[in-house]
């Protein structure tokens, strides 16, 4: 009768030819991790910098809509972009159009305002002159009776 080698005994004799089989498996396991890290971090750093051709342009034109006011000539100025997309070169287009309209329109406003308050002056002048000759008929009017 042979006496059979207790259990602990048997794995170690299967585990030991094991080992540099678990070793290589580890290390493939570890490039596998390295390389999808490396490509993570390549996407990341290109959807980065593709984010930034885009959102910079997008950023300054934020910037020159936020800062935009009538009754500063120097806000009115077209905006000078390299545009990164032809949807982006037509919408700084469109953005320029609306900057000269909207000095267009702010110009036609002023220049009928200044005409306007001519139009005032010359009407409280013409107000004044008939106050004054119904104020000399007034008095034309008292002395007869």
């Amino acid at each position: 009768m042979s006496i059979a080698p207790p259990p602990a005994l048997m794995f170690e004799r299967l585990e030991a030819p094991l080992a540099p089989l678990e070793r290589d498996r580890m290390i493939v396991k570890l490039i596998v991790g390295l390389a999808c890290l490396g490509i993570i971090l390549f996407f990341s750093a290109s959807t980065r910098g593709f984010v930034q051709r885009f959102l910079a342009p997008l950023r300054e034109m934020v910037a020159r809509i936020r800062e935009v006011d009538l009754a500063e000539a120097s806000t009115l100025t077209p905006l000078e972009v390299r545009a990164s997309s032809a949807d982006f070169a037509e919408l700084v287009a469109d953005f320029n159009h609306m900057l000269r309209r909207l000095s267009e329109l702010n110009a036609e406003l002023v220049d009928s305002a200044g005409q306007q308050k001519a139009l005032n002056m010359q009407l409280e002048s013409r107000v004044a002159e008939r106050t004054a000759a119904l104020q000399d008929a007034l008095l034309r009017a008292e002395h007869l009776a």
